[in-house]
């Protein structure tokens, strides 16, 4: 049994008082609503992998993602 920690990220992308959320398709919670975010890479910090992550599933470039919380 292959046992690792696995690091994921989630990124809050909002504007004016909306939330940027999407509908999930792979097999971690399909069809349930998220925010933008996935799992952190070898060598990657949490900020990197958040934008990262809004550039592959929502096409948009995070210029200045900030730390905000551990869960």
């Amino acid at each position: 049994m292959n046992q690792q920690v696995q690091i994921g990220t989630g990124i809050i992308i909002t504007n004016d008082n909306q939330v940027l959320l999407i509908k999930r398709k792979g097999p971690h919670g399909a069809g349930t609503w998220s925010t933008p975010g996935g799992h952190l890479e070898f060598g990657e910090t949490p900020e990197q992998c958040a934008a990262r992550e809004a550039k592959e599933e929502v096409g948009m470039e995070v210029v200045e993602a900030r730390f905000r919380a551990v869960t």
